[in-house]
């Protein structure tokens, strides 16, 4: 099922969310609530840079902090396993 379904109300096209979209912006809602943002595993150029800016470290510093970081995240308390990985 897409996840822009047009809906007819009255003379007025409204976009209209999959069960599954609804879905994931709960868990997005969720995590921000908690607390929580996701990340990807390998810093971006631009976080490296910045880390590199705040702390002058080099880029690979930086990198190495970075992936230790990730790394060392406890998912044990959310119910979550092999989240990282």
């Amino acid at each position: 099922m897409p996840d822009n379904i047009i809906q007819l109300d009255g003379f007025e096209r409204k976009a209209v969310m999959s069960p599954l979209g609804e879905l994931a912006l709960d868990m997005v809602e969720f995590m921000g609530k908690a607390g929580l943002t996701t990340a990807p595993k390998d810093p971006t150029d631009e976080m490296v840079a910045a880390g590199m800016e705040a702390s002058g470290f080099t880029a690979t510093q930086v990198r190495a902090i970075f992936k230790a970081m990730i790394a060392a995240y406890d998912t044990s308390d959310l119910g979550v396993s092999d989240s990282v990985g």
